[in-house]
């Protein structure tokens, strides 16, 4: 049986503040990915080998089980690195957001994008994807959105709807994730060509800023 080997993707004050890179721990997955087995091997062979080379029957000769208990699973690659790295940015945006420290709700939402985004680009796997694999990522930009940029998008929908001091304008929830998911992600996916021209810090201070001023 042949897998598909196509990825999916990847909660301003007047005077606002940049927001903190959330910690990552070397190369290690978050704990959700290390307490599956299947998980844990996808998460290894993609960052041995990267989405273009990874097969189904490989995650599953590492994570020590059959194929067939894998593809009962997951039919087809694509799905299963769309779940590991679901689990990777939920666990990165629910840091961000214990970290935000932001005076009103604008602010902390703004530094809770900005901090899972800087994250998410300076994650080992995110690297990993883009120096083997970076044409597999660009249909999350042009022409479809991925598993994880909706579930980004889902999270932030539920901040804003909670949000009940004033600081964000009324608008479509729904719509206003999706945007700044749509920008966060292009930051992501261009962390590499800003960090190869020097202006890495910088650009995520910036992007703090232009989020919170879009929302509030």
């Amino acid at each position: 049986m042949s897998s598909n080997r196509n990825t999916e993707s990847v909660g301003v004050s007047s005077a606002t503040e940049p927001a903190s890179p959330v910690e990552t721990s070397d190369s290690a997955p978050c704990a959700a990915v290390r307490a599956d087995p299947i998980l844990a091997a996808a998460y290894d062979v993609l960052l041995d080998v990267g989405p273009a080379r990874a097969t189904l029957t490989e995650v599953a000769r590492r994570a020590g089980v059959s194929r067939m208990t894998v593809y009962r699973r997951y039919a087809q690659l694509r799905t299963l690195v769309s779940e590991v790295l679901t689990f990777e940015l939920v666990t990165l945006l629910d840091v961000a957001a214990a970290q935000a420290t932001g005076s009103n709700d604008a602010v902390r939402i703004a530094e809770t994008v900005s901090g899972a985004a800087e994250a998410i680009a300076g994650h080992p796997l995110m690297l990993r994807l883009i120096s083997l694999d970076p044409a597999a990522l660009l249909p999350q930009l042009v022409t479809r959105r991925g598993s994880t940029q909706r579930a980004a998008e889902g999270m932030l929908a539920a901040m804003l709807r909670e949000s009940s001091d004033g600081s964000i304008r009324t608008r479509d929830p729904e719509l206003t994730a999706r945007i700044v998911v749509t920008a966060a992600s292009a930051f992501v996916y261009t962390e590499s060509l800003a960090r190869s021209e020097g202006d890495r810090g910088e650009r995520w201070e910036e992007f703090t800023t232009m989020i919170g001023a879009y929302l509030s």
